[in-house]
């Protein structure tokens, strides 16, 4: 177990470098700016379609089709942010953002709306939202300048500037690897703060000082950046960001609940959640998480330590599993919050007994702790609802698998009841979670050779719940009613609140004896009213039948 004096860094681990030949070269110094080759417009297209897709390629034609207009009308356009910094990190965007120079914002307005609906989107008319009729969207801006005029960080006066110089225009982005410009088609990359060489580094650099404080959220921005890119952070960047923590609570918890909803997108979520806890971010806004580093776990189980380190691995474990399984993104999103939440029950219910520690029950523990964290992100209804679900269950597989191995089979009115708790979470779902949580320890002792380590065992108990649920047709699904309101009409009952009642007994009789259709139809056979069909499937349900959760 990892000393609390010396805490583990193997969640600041950045990617290795970028290789020097894998970079665009320099070309030219223009405007005062060193200028690197990128690739050109066909060059780019065709590396789009390859990576995505068609539809994504004729996304990126579209704005530079757009590019074209204007540039005819007399504007310079360049293709800034996102989809410069990841070209040079070595991926294609589906994600573009145009700056206009040299032009009224009306003016690119216009032209704007010969492909699709253009509203206004930023104060002083800074930023232009396109929507286009494919569903898709572009972000049209403008150079400006920023100037926090208040306390709050809202309080920004902006003042759009078409004159402006590139490297005064890109003065008030974040980090210097989102602050180069491309001409999108010369394929020319201007980079006036040096983000490429920081790219090449894996280095997170702040382009400002004074500018990086006006916007609160970006040390959480750079939080997700060094999960998403593999980056460390610069010192300088790094005591800058410490010391916004404290005005993070004046954000609304959508604007960070996004961030967080990247941060979890990312490949390695433990290396930006490890540095939420460095800078105090954890400690100061999330106290359900928090109080995970002061939790022990017992070492014959958890070897790797304290809770909190627990629940890193597993993120990491669920984010593998989400790309070696492709799950689709709500259930990727959902496996990944769940994988965070998963032990939130633990602090509450962690003692030691006998000798050992112990956290029983902390499976249903963990609702109001889940609860009260995805409030303070602002997580929607339904992603709250299946986090919660999951939650609570999350050791489900692992028990019952575990049962029916030792003589004690599951049945599969047990499997359809986890299936009605779940919704409108899913078994499979609930798979991957606990498929995460398990692959998230260790490495343990072997016993046989006292140098060597093993990883956990192959987690059967994933395939064994998804094929049984799959049989029964509730892995991705609650049980479909086993009689409908049409099935006691046809057997002559009148219509009336008490059907209900009926239905519900008949689901009832399938969930804990394994009832069928027919055995519901057979048992009813003869009733001459409601009460009596309610009471004829009453007979079915033993008075001592217990139900295993």
């Amino acid at each position: 177990m990892p000393s609390p004096e010396l805490p583990s860094r193997r969640f600041d681990r950045p990617s290795p470098p970028i290789k020097e030949s894998r970079l665009p070269k320099r070309v030219a110094e223009k405007e005062g700016v060193p200028v690197y080759q990128g690739k050109g417009p066909e060059e780019y297209a065709q590396y789009v379609e390859a990576y995505f897709s068609a539809g994504e390629r004729k996304l990126f034609e579209t704005a530079l089709a757009i590019a074209h207009d204007a540039r005819r009308a007399g504007g310079r356009v360049f293709i800034v942010g996102g989809a410069v910094r990841d070209e040079i990190l070595g991926t294609p965007s589906d994600d573009y953002e145009l700056e206009f120079y040299g032009m009224d914002p009306q003016d690119v307005q216009r032209i704007a709306a010969r492909y699709g609906r253009a509203k206004a989107a930023g104060r002083s008319f800074a930023v232009l939202n396109l929507m286009l009729p494919t569903g898709r969207h572009l972000d049209l801006t403008f150079p400006r300048r920023d100037s926090q005029v208040g306390e709050k960080h809202t309080d920004v006066e902006v003042h759009v500037d078409p004159n402006l110089s590139l490297k005064e225009a890109a003065r008030r982005r974040d980090f210097t690897i989102g602050a180069m410009l491309k001409d999108p088609f010369s394929g020319e990359i201007y980079d006036p703060f040096g983000g490429r060489e920081d790219a090449h580094k894996r280095l997170l650099r702040a382009v400002d000082p004074v500018r990086f404080a006006d916007d609160p959220l970006r040390p959480m921005r750079g939080v997700q950046f060094v999960s998403r890119f593999g980056l460390r952070v610069d010192p300088a960047t790094r005591q800058l960001m410490e010391s916004m923590v404290p005005k993070l609570e004046t954000l609304s918890r959508e604007r960070t609940g996004g961030e967080w909803a990247k941060l979890l997108k990312s490949s390695r979520p433990s290396i930006g959640l490890q540095l939420m806890f460095d800078l105090g971010i954890i400690q100061r806004l999330y106290p359900e998480l928090a109080a995970l580093k002061e939790t022990s776990q017992e070492i014959e189980w958890h070897p790797e330590g304290d809770v909190w380190t627990h629940t890193l691995m597993v993120v990491d474990a669920a984010a593998l599993l989400v790309r070696r399984e492709r799950l689709d993104a709500e259930t990727a999103r959902i496996v990944m919050w769940a994988a965070l939440a998963h032990d939130l029950g633990k602090p509450a219910t962690t003692a030691r007994e006998d000798g050992r520690v112990r956290s029983k029950g902390h499976e249903e523990a963990g609702e109001e702790p889940a609860r009260a964290f995805l409030e303070r992100l602002g997580a929607d209804k339904l992603l709250a609802q299946k986090v919660i679900a999951l939650v609570k269950d999350h050791l489900w597989p692992v028990m019952q698998f575990m049962a029916e191995r030792d003589g004690t089979p599951v049945t599969d009115a047990e499997i359809r009841r986890l299936a009605k708790r779940l919704a409108p979470a899913t078994i499979e779902e609930l798979t991957w979670v606990a498929q995460a949580d398990h692959a998230g320890r260790g490495p343990f002792p072997d016993p046989r050779e006292i140098d060597q380590y093993l990883l956990p065992e192959p987690y059967e108990a994933g395939h064994w719940l998804r094929e049984r649920a799959r049989t029964i047709g509730v892995g991705r699904e609650k049980p479909r009613p086993l009689l409908l309101g049409r099935d006691l009409l046809a057997l002559g009952f009148p219509p009336g609140e008490k059907i209900g009642v009926v239905l519900k007994l008949a689901d009832e009789c399938r969930d804990r004896v394994d009832a069928t259709r027919e055995d519901a139809l057979a048992a009813m056979k003869g009733a001459n009213t409601l009460d009596d069909a309610a009471d004829a499937l009453r007979t079915l349900l033993p008075p001592d039948a217990s139900v295993r959760h």
